[in-house]
């Protein structure tokens, strides 16, 4: 036989099998069912889980480079109701320490403390509740890169003098200030008036917290109305090669604040960046496993219906196989007809399911806070294992009526 006539009969099985698709409308989008949810939890998941994961990464870059925390509790794990009431005799960390931590560390390029609460804020009649307030120390700025809209960040003077001026966010502003010019105009959270002197950019939301519903205070303003508290210590080594030196020297340093023996535990906690993003990566793989474990199982299922149907299919068309191969087919192209039948089938169902995982993943972004994003590589992933679904279903059924014998299969009703 020449490679034409192979290539005509190949054509012609890849062409019956779409026919067969074809003209089993309903029976075949039944029997992909399972195929199509699979591939769309694939997308609508991995499309969430990646735009997490940017996210993610782009909060814990936006504390600066070579920068790690001191915090009074564990950043990276959950602790026990136990430890946490331990914890909570521990002395606070305040700006006293990231000062001490700066001036004694040569590795230490600079340090900041950082104090939060939530408060509503205020300006006229308009209001904005359970905003984010943070008291920062003047270096936050400059180590976490803040990025302003219109005006400036508060200096080392105004942290020094406790000046109640501050910075706002996108989301503050306009509530407070609606088609206005926020810089230079005055708010009041609690009972206390700030001046504002800047606007940030906006960062939009991440885990569903609206990042530009924030205000932003000298740590001394923020002490002087609203007192001391827990803070968190953000520092930056002089470059990355030195923050295991610098993070050493920070341990070393409070742990003599704090007058700890040789044979005492930490009472405070350290995370750089790695170590943020190793245990951010730890808990995504749980939402990664039942991802996989929901996509398998229904992947199986869809498997199955596509088994079931290829064979549903060889019974109903024994005559026309058994014709075929005394016309001179082989068992070769026989195969390659019903799995290519099965691996349309299955395919049909990742398609389906790609537009349904992209829309959903759409629909996420759109109505919640959640950010989602369809990654390139995803899309080609969910096809292929679509694509091997079939063919491992449809290639027990295409052994069988490829084993038929043509007398037999002809006499058969």
């Amino acid at each position: 036989m020449s490679s034409g006539a192979r290539l005509a009969i190949i054509a012609e099985s890849l062409r019956q099998a779409a026919a067969g698709i074809v003209a089993n409308k309903l029976r075949s989008l039944l029997t992909v069912l399972g195929v199509v949810i699979g591939a769309t939890t694939v997308i609508a998941m991995l499309a969430v889980v990646q735009g997490l994961n940017a996210s993610v990464a782009d909060a814990i870059r936006d504390m600066g480079t070579a920068t790690f925390l001191v915090a009074k509790y564990p950043m990276t794990r959950n602790v026990s109701f136990e430890e946490y009431l331990k914890l909570q005799r521990s002395p606070d960390l305040t700006d006293d320490d990231a000062r001490a931590i700066e001036t004694g560390s040569p590795w230490v390029k600079q340090a900041a403390a950082s104090l939060s609460g939530v408060f509503d804020v205020r300006a006229g009649r308009l209001e904005a509740s359970n905003v984010v307030v943070k008291g920062l120390s003047s270096s936050f700025a400059e180590i976490s890169d803040v990025k302003m809209a219109q005006g400036r960040v508060f200096t080392g003077q105004e942290n020094a003098r406790r000046n109640n001026v501050c910075i706002i966010g996108p989301t503050v502003a306009r509530r407070l200030f609606p088609g206005l010019d926020s810089v230079g105009k005055h708010l009041t959270v609690g009972e206390h008036s700030f001046l504002v002197i800047g606007v940030l950019v906006e960062r939009g939301k991440m885990f569903g917290q609206d990042m530009d519903s924030v205000v932003l205070m000298p740590y001394t303003a923020y002490t002087k109305a609203f007192g001391k508290g827990d803070a968190v210590l953000v520092l930056q080594a002089a470059d990355t090669e030195h923050v295991p030196a610098a993070l050493n020297d920070a341990i070393t340093i409070l742990r003599g604040i704090r007058g700890l023996r040789a044979s005492d535990d930490n009472n405070f906690f350290t995370a750089t960046q790695d170590a943020l993003m190793s245990s951010y990566y730890k808990i995504m793989g749980g939402v990664y496993a039942v991802m996989v474990g929901v996509a398998a199982m229904s992947l199986l299922v869809g498997g199955v219906g596509i088994m079931n149907i290829m064979l549903v299919s060889v019974t109903e068309r024994t005559q026309e196989i058994g014709l075929r191969k005394a016309m001179g087919a082989t068992r070769a192209l026989l195969i390659l007809q019903f799995l290519s039948e099965a691996a349309g089938l299955s395919s049909l169902g990742g398609v389906i399911g790609l537009l349904f995982g992209a829309g959903l993943a759409t629909l996420v972004a759109s109505v919640s806070p959640i950010p989602a994003r369809v990654v390139g590589w995803s899309i080609p992933v969910a096809l292929i294992f679509a694509a091997s679904v079939g063919i491992l279903a449809g290639l027990y059924p295409a052994l069988k009526a490829a084993r038929l014998h043509p007398v037999e299969a002809l006499r058969r009703e």
